[in-house]
């Protein structure tokens, strides 16, 4: 047996069919392609029913107040002013100490001889100040604000001592 030749195929008898020859066509359905053709999707018409539109909704009608003869002065509406907190309840005094770099939650003991805790933890990372101006002001739903207007530092603080 010489390598270079490939082996020789069993023959095949002329009568012999493909499988694709032993598949019958149902009736009323088209033939196969014949090998090469392009196909085309056949295209269907789906009919469905749907629900009734609902009926319009009745139109509403509101009775307006009879007008008068005499036609009144518009009357000019102003807007209310938020609450301010009064003089009273702010506090413009000066810290008793210098105030210098912190993080965290801090007090502050004024000149007058209050002293204020911070609610939440803050930080300042600015100058040391001595003595800077503080001034208390009440807050909203009961807290009061401490400002340091020289540092631009601002924060929420409950009472801690003496007034």
């Amino acid at each position: 047996m010489d390598l270079t030749e490939p082996p020789p195929l069993p023959s095949v008898p002329a009568e012999a069919h493909t499988m694709a020859d032993n598949l019958k066509t149902p009736a009323g359905a088209a033939p196969p392609a014949p090998a090469g053709s392009k196909v085309q999707p056949k295209k269907e018409t789906v009919r469905i029913s749907l629900p009734p539109k609902p009926a319009a909704k009745e139109t509403v009608r509101l009775q307006l107040p009879p007008k008068s003869a005499a036609p009144s002065a518009p009357v000019a509406v102003t807007p209310p002013k938020p609450a301010a907190p009064a003089a009273s309840d702010e506090v413009v005094t000066r810290l008793k100490d210098n105030l210098r770099s912190f993080s965290g939650r801090r007090s502050f003991i004024l000149e007058n001889g209050d002293v204020w805790e911070m609610d939440e933890p803050g930080t300042y990372s600015g100058p040391v100040l001595k003595s800077p101006e503080v001034i208390v002001r009440p807050g909203v739903l009961g807290t009061y604000v401490l400002k340091v207007p020289d540092a631009a530092l601002r924060v929420r603080v409950r009472r801690a001592g003496p007034r």
